[in-house]
């Protein structure tokens, strides 16, 4: 079943982020795991307050991978285009980012990716 893993763009494994007016802007990489073998894009639907709340990865970009930024936790909806089918979408799943990434590092998550996961509910 097809799951929606965001890990923080790291050095030395600590997150990186850009220092913005009132929050940290980190860095992180959206991708699928075990996707539908039919997918041809995959559809990110991002929060709407981003410039390009619509980010579609095709098929031959590993695992559909999509970088964004964010300082805030909120649903990500994953839609897709199947091969058979290429003018119809269809519904995938719904995440919070910061379960996501909870997930994605379980089941021992490291200090720094806590403190940065908890920096993102926060907001």
């Amino acid at each position: 079943m097809a799951q929606l893993r965001a890990v923080f763009v790291t050095t030395n494994g600590i997150p990186t982020f850009a220092e913005g007016v009132k929050y940290k802007h980190y860095s992180i990489m959206l991708s699928i795991t075990d996707p539908p073998v039919d997918m041809l894009s995959v559809i990110y639907q991002l929060d709407n307050t981003y410039a390009n709340p619509i980010r579609i990865v095709t098929k031959g970009v590993p695992n559909f991978q999509e970088s964004i930024t964010s300082y805030g936790d909120f649903d990500v909806r994953v839609s897709y285009r199947p091969m058979r089918d290429p003018n119809r979408i269809q519904t995938l799943l719904t995440r919070r980012l910061s379960d996501a990434l909870a997930a994605s590092y379980e089941p021992v998550i490291p200090e720094a990716v806590s403190s940065a996961i908890k920096d993102i509910t926060d907001h």
